[in-house]
């Protein structure tokens, strides 16, 4: 699943620069570069106001290497089963200074909260 389109505008400032077949134009609408010309995207992204759309896990995986830890767990509840997201940067994990805690009716809307805070967690420590 791709990231929506504040999510991939932040992983951009961020400086997320990972491959994708999708992007978000200035307006928010998701493109795909095979549709657009057949041009690589690292060609495109030259062009202003485009905001390329990793899937959720490919920008996971980003964030965890640059020390952003998101996890996502699932318990269950008299009306199903909810998700809680948890985000820490490596050198507070222990500490859980930056800990967020929220719960979400899908795995995937818990991960996309989680990438977002992860992201605006990545901007203020650089």
């Amino acid at each position: 699943m791709n990231v929506n389109f504040e999510t991939a505008v932040l992983a951009s400032q961020a400086g997320f620069d990972g491959a994708s077949f999708e992007f978000y134009d200035s307006k928010g609408f998701l493109k795909s570069f095979r549709d657009s010309g057949g041009v690589a995207p690292q060609k495109r992204l030259n062009r202003p106001l485009l905001y390329i759309s990793p899937l959720q896990s490919q920008l996971q995986t980003w964030l965890r290497e640059k020390g952003i830890m998101i996890e996502v767990n699932f318990y269950s509840n008299l009306g199903g089963v909810e998700y809680l997201v948890e985000v820490c940067h490596k050198d507070t994990w222990h500490e859980k200074t930056e800990y967020r805690r929220d719960t979400f009716s899908t795995y995937e809307k818990a991960l996309e909260k989680g990438l977002f805070q992860g992201l605006k967690i990545l901007k203020e420590k650089w």
